[in-house]
């Protein structure tokens, strides 16, 4: 009996034992997990929670969304032109004076510079050139003077005794003097290389059709900078940049940025200046006659008189030259004569008068 008493009585301490035991096999089961993992694991899967929300959003987006139009490009395209940057180039050469046959549409390398629009097709459509501003007083005609470069061809130029418009180079290897040229002047206007149709010009700083918007900024910066009282410029030669309404309207935006007024030359007949400055809300001032395609005092004489018939009909006029001894001959010429029918003008005095 004492044996199977002491066998039925369990020590306290081997209760304790066996509840250490199962514990400890309870702790091998389970393991307490370690918190640091645990906020990892969290972390990871809102990653990836996160990243399969955007894929989703964009691929909802990109498929609902509407297509961006050539309007809405074209704006844009408008907007960054306008944030360009405005930035100095040195100016290394520019091309040299070019004359033209007044019959040909596509200019030559001999004839670029002065494409004819005909006389009869100006004057049949006077109508649509109704003045924006009454012009009080005679009629007015500005004279343009293409290609000034020297000290010379500016005295030559004064000799003549009216108002008459120098259009200056800007300056470059071959025409060094033109900043000195301009000071000779109360009145002058800048006369800018562009790309012509029919042959190559290397000159590197000519405008090109194809040149950026940044690369016009810098070359109307450049003219700007040296030609601080100028606001007029018209192209020399130019056929190829003026009928491409890309380039044109660069060179427009960056003029107007910079304080100039372009006057269209029309070295061609599809120029696109009209298009654009009106698309721009900028008036468009033109061309009308060039007098001088042919080296004869007469010729000029007789183109200088269609000049004056348009301003009579029209209120106003513009014609262009180029400095030569029979242009200034001619010019004298008629100074006491069907001239005087007409008020010879600066460019600025008339350019309130287009539209």
């Amino acid at each position: 009996m004492a044996d199977k008493d002491k066998k039925r009585v369990k020590s306290p301490a081997s209760k304790t034992t066996k509840k250490s035991t199962k514990k400890e096999q309870n702790s091998s089961k389970n393991p307490k997990k370690n918190p640091l993992l645990q906020i990892l694991s969290i972390l990871f899967i809102t990653l990836i929670c996160v990243g399969v929300g955007i894929f989703t959003y964009k691929a909802f987006d990109s498929f609902f969304s509407k297509p961006t139009t050539k309007t809405e490009l074209s704006k844009e395209h408008k907007k960054e032109l306008k944030k360009e940057s405005n930035k100095k180039i040195e100016i290394v050469v520019v091309d040299k004076n070019l004359t033209t046959d007044e019959n040909k549409t596509a200019p030559s390398k001999k004839d670029e510079n002065k494409t004819e629009i005909s006389y009869e097709e100006i004057a049949s459509n006077l109508e649509a050139f109704a003045p924006k501003k009454a012009v009080s007083g005679k009629p007015k005609l500005a004279i343009i003077i293409d290609d000034i470069a020297t000290i010379d061809q500016a005295k030559n130029l004064k000799k003549v005794g009216l108002k008459l418009t120098p259009s200056i180079f800007p300056p470059d290897r071959a025409n060094p003097d033109t900043l000195k040229v301009a000071k000779l002047f109360d009145f002058y206007m800048i006369h800018l290389p562009m790309e012509a149709l029919n042959f190559n010009q290397r000159d590197v700083f000519t405008l090109k059709a194809k040149d950026s918007y940044e690369n016009i900024d810098k070359r109307v910066a450049f003219v700007r900078e040296n030609f601080k009282n100028a606001k007029f410029l018209n192209n020399h030669t130019g056929s190829k940049f003026t009928s491409d309404k890309d380039a044109i309207k660069k060179l427009l935006v960056a003029l107007d940025k910079y304080g100039f007024i372009f006057v269209d030359s029309k070295t061609i007949s599809s120029s696109k200046g009209s298009e654009v400055a009106k698309e721009l809300g900028q008036r468009y001032i033109y061309r009308d006659i060039f007098i001088d395609n042919k080296d004869s005092e007469i010729y000029i004489k007789n183109q200088l008189k269609k000049a004056v018939d348009i301003a009579k009909s029209r209120g106003f006029a513009i014609a262009i030259g180029h400095p030569k001894t029979t242009t200034f001959k001619a010019i004298k010429s008629a100074k006491d004569s069907f001239l005087k029918d007409v008020e010879v003008v600066y460019i600025g005095e008339i350019y309130e008068y287009y539209k």
